[in-house]
């Protein structure tokens, strides 16, 4: 199976969108790898005596009957693995007649089913978390159709802008068969699997794709890491200077921050002082008109007994008269 065959086999695996494209894309997947049957399991337990089996397959139709009987599975040897080891095998005749099950290797071998690999997904990880993490990883290395063109480049761009896809276009090193990236975008896909058993599936690929080896694909991951570290000084240069410019730039906000708070204080003051002449001049003002009012109240008082005293005269002066010309 060729390397691009190979890719491009899987990923349209994790695409699919309906239940139809799953099972012709899976199946046609192990068919790549070598293998003439493929079955799919998913086993959901509501207690201890209910659990649902949804499956993905290819059986033979003469076989489907027996495969998907419910009694059989509870003896079957691999499905009993399942249930209760979380690493993968690969199974043959032995594998049944060690559990005391060789009739039932015997009637599945007939339509093909005589030996297999397993592997095993836990559900320890939620889908949504492996999407966001698996995710990240495809955009960094330019997606999951291959490698795409380099977003832009070092001089359209700073370090901290480019995904690993640029750095190692800006390095000069091409993806191909023996490409460390393209395994990557694989084994990421099979995030869902306990680490043994993405090994298992990725070595598997290995020996039945004889374009790519992986002591090559080592070889290019050392040269790749060693470009991401070159690269990471770049990013802390870049980060250096931004931290440095970003701390004149507070530096300067913060003078003429203080420039401005300067200014105001000053009018501030300024108006408290008019504002305290305002205060001092009413103050006087009132001091006066109070003075003017009591001076006033003392001249109508002194007004008063000037009339008062004279009316009194008068009045004594007319009592006078009157009594003595009685």
């Amino acid at each position: 199976m060729g390397a691009q065959m190979l890719q491009g086999s899987y990923l349209a695996v994790m695409e699919a969108r309906t239940a139809d494209d799953f099972r012709l894309e899976v199946v046609r997947f192990a068919e790549g790898l070598g293998f003439t049957t493929v079955n799919a399991i998913a086993v959901i337990d509501h207690s201890r005596t209910r659990s649902d089996f949804h499956f993905v397959d290819n059986t033979p139709p003469a076989y489907a009957q027996s495969y998907h009987d419910p009694s059989l599975a509870q003896v079957d040897p691999v499905m009993q693995h399942c249930k209760k080891a979380a690493v993968p095998i690969i199974w043959d005749q032995e594998t049944y007649v060690s559990q005391g099950y060789g009739n039932l290797w015997e009637h599945q071998a007939r339509f093909g089913l005589g030996h297999g690999t397993l592997g095993l997904d836990d559900g320890g990880a939620s889908l949504d978390d492996l999407a966001r993490e698996t995710g990240e990883l495809v955009a960094q290395l330019g997606g999951r159709d291959g490698p795409s063109a380099p977003s832009g480049g070092a001089a359209e761009q700073g370090p901290m802008q480019m995904t690993a896809n640029d750095v190692f276009a800006a390095a000069g090193i091409a993806d191909g068969a023996n490409s460390s990236q393209r395994v990557l975008k694989i084994i990421a896909g099979l995030g869902m699997f306990p680490r043994e058993q993405q090994l298992v599936m990725v070595r598997a690929m290995d020996a039945a794709d004889d374009t790519w080896a992986e002591a090559q694909v080592l070889d290019d991951a050392e040269r790749r890491q060693a470009a991401l570290r070159n690269h990471w000084q770049l990013v802390d240069a870049e980060r250096m200077r931004a931290l440095q410019s970003i701390a004149a730039r507070a530096a300067k906000a913060q003078a003429e921050g203080q420039q401005t708070v300067n200014e105001i204080d000053q009018r501030i003051a300024e108006l408290q002082k008019i504002r305290e002449e305002a205060i001092q001049a009413t103050n006087a003002g009132l001091r006066d008109l109070e003075r003017e009012r009591t001076e006033t109240e003392e001249a109508a008082a002194r007004a008063r007994h000037g009339i008062t005293t004279v009316s009194t005269a008068l009045s004594d002066l007319i009592t006078f008269f009157k009594s003595t010309g009685a």
